[in-house]
């Protein structure tokens, strides 16, 4: 049996964010600072991961003779050549997850993230002074809100890219974490 919705419920289905009565700026606002926050938060991910990286890449600086004697000595053990090659895995591993953490820091933006829009800093520092305001001023405030709405959008698209670098950058790391700590036991035996 289909339950039949309030008759408040079932008007507020019918009215469009256009036509509600609602404060828009302070929606625009949150909207906003929500999508600024998020790109914030994915900056800092970014960093722990480069940092995490900077461990890793540090620890085999550290000991660089172990792979290099192991790799140009004829007489190594075969399980010294399997350590070498697990580390220089590794090596590669951290080289992919270093660039998924930079690419995240400028995402390449497509679509609406590239239209002009005079709330996108680069629009509005293209145009001279005068033109910007006179440009501004032209504006109706269903353009004004379209406009911003875009650029919540747009922002909305830089974070999603952000967060897919961060993912793949995550996962090579982790995966040369993981060969980091296979080459150490295999170089403990």
């Amino acid at each position: 049996m289909v339950e039949k919705l309030p008759p408040a419920v079932a008007q507020l289905n019918t009215v469009t964010v256009a036509a509600a009565n609602i404060d828009f700026t302070r929606l625009v606002y949150m909207l906003h600072m929500s999508m600024d926050m998020q790109i914030s938060i994915a900056d800092t991910k970014a960093q722990l991961i480069m940092g995490a990286n900077a461990i890793l890449v540090a620890s085999i600086a550290l000991n660089p003779g172990a792979l290099s004697s192991a790799l140009v000595t004829a007489g190594s053990r075969p399980l010294e050549r399997f350590a070498v090659a697990i580390s220089l895995l590794m090596i590669v591993a951290l080289l992919i997850s270093i660039y998924f953490a930079l690419s995240s820091a400028r995402p390449k933006l497509s679509g609406a993230a590239k239209q002009k829009n005079l709330f996108f800093f680069g629009t509005a520092a293209a145009l001279e002074e005068a033109a910007y305001v006179k440009q501004f001023m032209a504006l109706t405030m269903d353009d004004v809100k379209m406009s911003v709405i875009a650029q919540i959008h747009a922002k909305a698209v830089i974070v999603d890219k952000k967060y897919r670098s961060i993912r793949s950058s995550l996962l090579f790391l982790f995966i040369a974490l993981v060969l980091w700590l296979l080459a150490r036991l295999v170089f403990a035996l």
